[in-house]
């Protein structure tokens, strides 16, 4: 199966001014309206897949995101309509512990658009007139959720051309997906938000584009409990060891431990033990959570016969 850039014809890493070139040419000579041979139509299918494949790729994208402890804020719909700007998209990311402690990259596919190279993304097919949308009334834009949306009678345009490019559909564009690798920074917490800027919807007549918003989730994890940069960890501990003291091995989240000694027990009630700074990272101004040791005393199975008469000879004492 040919390569995108060898149906089109042009290099690898050619412009968008180049794959839109190599594709109308195609399109000159192969669109069925203008082609009668059999398979003039496939051709061209393949010609726009390879065309709408390339120019998607031009779109993928690295971005750093920013942090903040608080929900992604929601612009009233007034401030909005004053500076135009694209959709901002709102996404759940989905973290384990490890990622979210010590950051990590996170690859999106996200729903984007091409302009379609067959109207260059007029919609229009010939000459044609535009009439207005009478279901956002010209404006491109509805309120939906105490949102503005782009309206999906018009494509977010404001009109409606009343001879529509029939390889769009006359929506000046075709559906595509672009990959955005997000770069997490080290210490987000679970409800947390990342912001990246630019990177939500473009806007249908050329204004900012929108900004993406993640809310980021964390997957349960065997050992740590995650509460805020706070980490919970119930240790199993023998009667034995918690009875006569002495050194202990905590796991900590970065895959080491720490030698932790126990005194002699006085009570078979324990309060947890916190280790300061072993929680999350910090964050910004935030500083870094601790470890809040909680004590799972565990009793034998079963004693042997000299555990038993061990155990004889203390209860004489």
């Amino acid at each position: 199966m040919s390569a995108p850039h060898q149906v089109l014809g042009v290099a690898a890493d050619a412009d968008a001014a180049a794959i839109k070139r190599a594709f109308r040419k195609l399109a000159m000579a192969l669109h069925p309206d203008r082609n009668p041979d059999a398979d003039a139509g496939e051709r061209f299918k393949a010609a726009r897949a390879a065309y709408d494949a390339m120019m998607a790729a031009l779109l993928d994208d690295e971005a750093d995101a920013e942090f903040s402890e608080d929900p992604a804020p929601t612009d009233p719909p007034s401030a909005k309509a004053a500076s135009p700007r694209g959709e901002d998209i709102h996404l759940d990311l989905e973290l384990t512990l490890e990622e979210a402690a010590f950051g990590c990259h996170k690859t999106l596919t996200l729903d984007a658009a091409i302009p379609c190279a067959s109207c260059d993304g007029s919609g229009e097919s010939g000459p044609s007139r535009s009439r207005m949308c009478t279901l956002c009334h010209g404006s491109g834009r509805l309120s939906k959720n105490s949102r503005l949306i782009n309206c999906p009678h018009c494509a977010g345009r404001g009109f409606i051309t009343s001879r529509a490019c029939p390889d769009c559909g006359g929506s000046g564009h075709h559906p595509a997906s672009r990959h955005l690798q997000v770069r997490v920074p080290a210490g987000v917490i679970g409800g947390s938000t990342l912001r990246l800027l630019g990177q939500g919807q473009q806007h249908p007549q050329g204004g900012q584009p929108g900004d993406l918003f993640l809310t980021i989730a964390l997957t349960p994890h065997p050992q740590f409990q995650p509460l805020g940069r706070d980490l919970l960890c119930i240790v199993p501990v023998s009667i034995f060891r918690w009875l006569a003291g002495g050194g202990i091995d905590i796991p900590l989240l970065a895959g080491n431990t720490h030698r932790l000694h126990l005194e002699p027990a006085r009570t078979l009630s324990p309060e947890p033990i916190r280790l300061k700074g072993y929680g999350l990272p910090g964050q910004g101004r935030q500083p870094a959570g601790d470890l809040l040791l909680s004590w799972n005393i565990c009793l034998p199975e079963k004693l042997s016969k000299q555990q038993i008469k061990l155990l004889n000879s203390l209860e004489g004492l």
